[in-house]
């Protein structure tokens, strides 16, 4: 379970609401009835996601025993906090159960008239419908998809793959030039948000409408992009009204060109120094745009068309379209 997979399962609690109380500190809050069920950062310390939720100290003694990833929370002389290592020894499935053990503590120790009122919560029924993600502002998107930065997946490869193997059944490899893995999760040890960007250069004269209603089939959702290289278009999978959901996959459709993601990748991956100078900025930027995309990317783009120039440099026509 990464960074971003914890925030989903957290918020699916009933009346859950995040924060971030600690000034100074990257620290995401999540509550229930005005009272912490779990703390996470919002970047690594060390290479390192860990989310701290409260437990029965019974309990805590025996997990601790069994779980080299579970330890002392941030009370470290009290068996009420566990600190859970991401991505480690313990299980998927075991974190869910903690979760909702922290819940579980945290609720009963609420006075009388609090438990009551969680228990009307639990018996209202969800709204009938829910705005539609193309109904909702930017600023409603960026607050249902918050920018969250996850360590590197050694799995994000193989996801690509696969993606791509559907992506040619959905369309026909006749239609393609070249697709390709792009964005941080395509270079080894970069911190990124657990996107799968993935560029896809078509051959001119491809039926645009086939395509889009071939590529909607397999769960994707396309958006105009009108100040992207032609022919425009972007598709993306992974987002609903209730937040992110599963693998998030971006596919950026293009006509065959020199496009500079191509060699930005390239050049990080053989200069990780260079990467690793872009995760720092990553994570210094992250907290700051947490829930304002355009002002991320743009707060990158000093640093991103630096390297471009280099790259392009080094790698002069590598991906120059063959005529």
């Amino acid at each position: 379970m990464n960074i971003e997979e914890l925030r989903e399962h957290c918020l699916t609690v009933k009346g859950a609401t995040e924060s971030l109380p600690f000034l100074h500190h990257n620290i995401i809050v999540f509550k229930v009835m005005s009272k912490i069920f779990a703390m996470a950062p919002l970047e690594p310390k060390d290479g390192i996601f860990w989310v701290d939720l409260k437990c029965n100290p019974e309990y805590s003694e025996k997990l601790r025993e069994n779980y080299a990833g579970i330890n002392a929370g941030h009370v470290k002389t009290t068996m009420l906090w566990n600190r859970i290592i991401l991505e480690s020894d313990v299980p998927d499935r075991l974190i869910g159960e903690l979760i909702a053990h922290s819940v579980e503590e945290v609720l009963k120790n609420l006075p009388k008239t609090k438990k009551q009122e969680y228990k009307k919560l639990l018996q209202t029924e969800p709204p009938a419908t829910e705005k539609p993600l193309s109904e909702m502002t930017n600023e409603e998107l960026w607050q249902l998809f918050p920018i969250i930065l996850s360590k590197y997946n050694p799995l994000w490869p193989e996801q690509f793959k696969k993606e791509k193997t559907a992506i040619e059944k959905a369309i026909g490899k006749k239609n393609i030039t070249r697709i390709n893995h792009i964005g941080s999760t395509a270079i080894p040890g970069l911190i990124a948000k657990p996107t799968i960007d993935i560029l896809l250069e078509i051959k001119t004269g491809t039926n645009l409408d086939k395509l889009i209603d071939s590529i909607d089939k397999t769960g994707y959702i396309h958006t105009p992009q009108p100040q992207k290289p032609a022919p425009h278009i972007m598709f993306m999978k992974g987002y609903t009204p209730q937040g992110f959901k599963k693998q998030v996959f971006h596919l950026h459709l293009r006509y065959p060109g020199d496009w500079d993601e191509l060699y930005f990748r390239d050049y990080l991956i053989s200069h990780p120094e260079t990467a690793e100078e872009y995760g720092k900025l990553k994570c210094k930027l992250a907290p700051v745009f947490r829930n304002n995309r355009d002002g991320y990317t743009e707060a990158k783009g000093k640093f991103i068309k630096k390297i471009n120039k280099l790259a392009k440099e080094k790698f002069s026509g590598k991906y120059t379209p063959q005529k």
